[in-house]
């Protein structure tokens, strides 16, 4: 239960990322506003891996329709809030034993994550999807969508990635950088592949290709859930954007004060 509640708070965090104007928006000022329709893919469950489509419609900044699994053809509804910046969040069910969708809407495209709290252990996925006009012109950030983990080094000296790994997600916004890191390590007590680590950062950009972080959640779940959140954590990331590829560097200070070098490749979903 205790797990089920810092993933909640987590996911909930973006929902309450958006300006405090958010209500003030009318439809033709919120730009994302008009009909939506996607897929979702789980990537981590214990009973087999589901999959299914969804459709809904942005108005002002509220989001709501339904989503249909393909497994069963069972339908659910979801309701939630799209900022005028793009950050999304939405429910289906309760926020403790429901599924919560993260992510953002960027252009004529959306993209994020979500965590299905109706089994133990949760289960979780992505989801994204194209606007059903394409008529946005809205100028995103080339950074902005949702990205899976290719390949990682430290320092100069590449990792090996099992496959539960390479799971790994983050979700860049304009305001928000969200981080699902998957594991099946049994140091980590893990004997399957489990959520590793969930990180919450604001970000802001800077000229170029540089972006400040500042961290305000980071739970750890190796060998039992740990906060280790440390609100005084500020990196400078470097993103280099090829295509559907991003490369993300950054300095990272270790507990022993030296500075480890780390290099990730990502891949849009």
């Amino acid at each position: 239960m205790k797990k089920i509640l810092f993933i909640t708070l987590i996911f909930l965090l973006i929902s309450c990322s958006g300006s405090d104007n958010d209500n003030n928006y009318n439809n033709s000022e919120n730009p994302f506003s008009g009909e939506w329709s996607g897929v979702y893919n789980e990537t981590i469950d214990e009973d087999g891996i589901s999959s299914g489509t969804w459709q809904g419609t942005v108005a002002q900044n509220n989001f709501s329709g339904e989503y249909i699994s393909l497994e069963s053809n069972e339908t659910n509804t979801y309701s939630g809030l799209v900022s005028a910046d793009g950050d999304t969040s939405f429910t289906a069910g309760s926020t403790t034993d429901g599924a919560i969708f993260s992510g953002v809407m960027y252009g004529n495209e959306a993209s994020g994550v979500f965590v299905n709290n109706t089994s133990t252990p949760p289960d979780y996925g992505t989801w994204k999807g194209t606007k059903t006009v394409p008529e946005n012109n809205y100028v995103f950030n080339e950074f902005v969508g949702t990205w899976r983990l290719l390949s990682e080094s430290q320092d100069g000296f590449d990792l090996f990635l099992s496959e539960c790994q390479l799971k790994s997600t983050i979700v860049v916004s304009p305001t928000l950088l969200l981080i699902n890191d998957f594991n099946d390590s049994s140091s980590c007590g893990f004997n399957s592949c489990s959520i590793y680590s969930l990180e919450t950062w604001n970000i802001s950009y800077d000229s170029g290709s540089t972006a400040i972080i500042n961290q305000t959640s980071d739970i750890n779940f190796c060998a039992g859930e740990v906060n280790d959140t440390d609100t005084n954590l500020q990196l400078t990331v470097d993103f280099q954007v090829i295509g559907n590829i991003i490369n993300v560097s950054y300095d990272y200070p270790s507990s022993d004060g030296s500075i480890l070098f780390v290099q990730k490749t990502y891949e849009r979903i």
